[in-house]
């Protein structure tokens, strides 16, 4: 997993935008990475999801978009973006299409990006 996310300030407003890319299968086996990749995205007012290299996910992954979207108290937006048929339609069977913004292209989402600090 690569994550784009700013430093931690303790004064930064929640005004920016965090990018968290993500790539092949994600199922309990990698359920810490994953809430590790999320740990800081309550810092920002928007998170987008880069899934475009994502091959599958399950319950273990969709739970842990679930909590990344609790722990953002409702102030913040996440954009999946690039998700394939099948793991939106997993979204989607599942309700969480309405609670996340879902985009097939970044271009679509129409938000620039501009990371502070890049993590491999």
């Amino acid at each position: 997993m690569k994550a784009a996310l700013a430093e931690r300030h303790p004064a930064k407003s929640r005004s920016s935008t965090a990018l968290i890319v993500l790539h092949g299968e994600y199922d309990l086996a990698r359920q810490q990475e994953l809430r590790h990749g999320f740990a800081a995205s309550p810092l920002f007012e928007v998170v987008q999801i880069d899934m475009r290299d994502v091959t599958s996910i399950d319950a273990t992954a969709l739970s842990e978009f679930v909590r990344l979207k609790e722990r953002m108290w409702g102030f913040g937006t996440v954009r999946i973006i690039g998700a394939t048929p099948h793991i939106c339609r997993l979204f989607h069977i599942t309700g969480l299409d309405v609670r996340f913004e879902m985009h097939d292209s970044f271009r679509n989402a129409a938000v620039p990006f501009s990371p502070v600090r890049s993590y491999p």
